[in-house]
């Protein structure tokens, strides 16, 4: 792996610097992709600001909805095989559930991962009980027959982690494994994330990175709370590195060149890449993927916030280049170092 210049690493790491004094971030950790090749891999701060753990370049990360972008790849990968068809009702795919609300009957597979099938979010993830069990997601998702929509499908955009959670349900019940071994065997270990799982207890814990929280008088800690309950899983709890995460990056971007991926035909990208709902001004959202402009330039990705983390992932398939930002607390500016990050390499 060819190195960045050195000129332009000190400036990327005294923009970090200042962002991080600024925000008050305990650790990051970053990485840069060019030219489909990781060129900067690199930690700041503390993985534990309790334990003076320095926060390692391959440091384990609760990745927040930056999951989602895989469970959206799971869903397409059963459209391939013609098992799904993104444009049928999700009832289809999951017979056990019986809403309460006719009009939920109507949504498509589509909407559920545009975010605008009318589903509300979820308000509770009952962080606290932590629940480690196979049988928790399907449970959650059978808990949700009850919801009542925002809007009518199709209608408009709006986030819903529940729509996640289905879709993961969906992926279990027509793969017949679970959703956590199916993402493991159908797209981590092809992308070679060896170090990445969706359940936490298969990650290296010892790498794993602590969520931080700022207390009563604004100081940072250690949150007693960690983010992780297997029945949000689709929508919230992929563990992953920047190195394991800029492999994903690369698949995806080599892909847009029509060159092979082990995980996704090339069609098939370009579906999840198309525009399929405006969520403001210069942001739209595709199947799973969101799609910004900044600097005339089109980013495709994702960003992720939870207690104790917040995420970047956004990559620029036209030019190989993809940057990847990972932040133990949930007010990082995780956005805005990723731009800093582009406008310097730029």
């Amino acid at each position: 792996m060819k190195t960045m210049q050195d000129n332009i690493v000190k400036e990327i790491d005294q923009m970090i610097k200042d962002q991080m004094y600024y925000r008050d971030i305990p650790g990051l950790s970053i990485g840069i992709v060019l030219n489909h090749e990781l060129k900067l891999q690199k930690g700041y701060g503390w993985a534990d600001y309790a334990l003076n753990k320095e926060m390692s370049a391959d440091a384990i990360f609760h990745m927040a909805s930056i999951s989602k972008l895989f469970t959206a790849t799971a869903v397409m990968q059963l459209v391939e095989q013609r098992v799904l068809d993104l444009n049928k009702p999700f009832i289809r795919y999951l017979p056990d559930f019986k809403p309460e609300q006719p009009m939920v009957n109507e949504i498509t597979l589509k909407q559920m991962l545009s975010h605008t099938s009318g589903m509300p979010d979820c308000d509770d993830y009952e962080w606290e009980l932590a629940r480690e069990d196979e049988a928790a997601l399907h449970e959650y998702v059978m808990s949700q027959t009850d919801i009542s929509l925002v809007s009518q499908p199709g209608e408009r955009f709006n986030y819903s982690n529940i729509a996640y959670e289905i879709l993961g349900d969906i992926v279990r019940y027509q793969s017949g494994i679970s959703f956590d071994d199916y993402c493991w065997q159908y797209l981590l270990n092809p992308l070679e994330m060896k170090s990445s799982h969706f359940i936490m207890k298969m990650v290296d814990q010892q790498r794993l990175v602590s969520p931080h929280i700022k207390d009563d008088d604004n100081k940072i800690r250690v949150s007693p709370v960690f983010p992780y309950n297997r029945a949000h899983g689709p929508s919230s709890t992929l563990y992953s590195t920047v190195e394991e995460l800029s492999r994903f990056a690369c698949s995806m971007m080599t892909l847009w060149q029509r060159k092979h991926s082990p995980v996704l035909k090339y069609n098939t990208l370009m579906t999840m890449l198309t525009p399929e709902a405006k969520i403001k001004e210069e942001e739209q959202i595709g199947l799973g993927w969101f799609i910004s402009q900044y600097d005339q330039q089109t980013f495709y990705g994702h960003e992720g916030n939870d207690i104790g983390f917040r995420t970047t992932f956004a990559m620029i398939p036209s030019k190989g280049l993809a940057i990847i930002v990972l932040a133990n607390l949930q007010t990082a500016s995780t956005r805005k170092i990723m731009r800093g990050i582009y406008d310097i390499i730029s």
